[in-house]
């Protein structure tokens, strides 16, 4: 997480992030991975190593598809592993309500 929070300059300035967390997959309230979790998240008491880190971003309004790609891209060369990179402007329901809770911003 350190890593990531040396980042946050770059970041706002190459993707226009405005906000950035990183989360694991809850299992409170019930949810499951398997049911809730969108491929390739891990669970907080489990591994999936398909992918080892959950990221939330917020962008600003400059952003656009080519700017999350671009981002996603960024993360994992810079991170050498896979990750899982949502916005917070796409998150809907009950994975919203998940991510929302376990997530930490930087």
């Amino acid at each position: 997480m350190v890593r990531l929070h040396g980042l946050r300059i770059e970041l706002a300035t190459r993707y226009d992030v405005r906000e950035i967390g990183v989360f694991g997959w809850p299992g409170a309230g019930g949810l499951s991975a398997e049911k809730t979790a969108p491929p390739g998240i891990i669970a907080r008491d489990g591994h999936d190593t398909a992918c080892e880190l959950g990221v939330l971003v917020g962008f600003g309004p400059l952003a656009d598809l080519i700017t999350y790609i671009g981002l996603w891209q960024y993360l994992e060369d810079s991170f050498g592993m896979k990750i899982v990179l949502l916005s917070k402007g796409g998150l809907r329901g009950r994975i919203r309500d998940a991510v929302m809770r376990d997530v930490v911003f930087i």
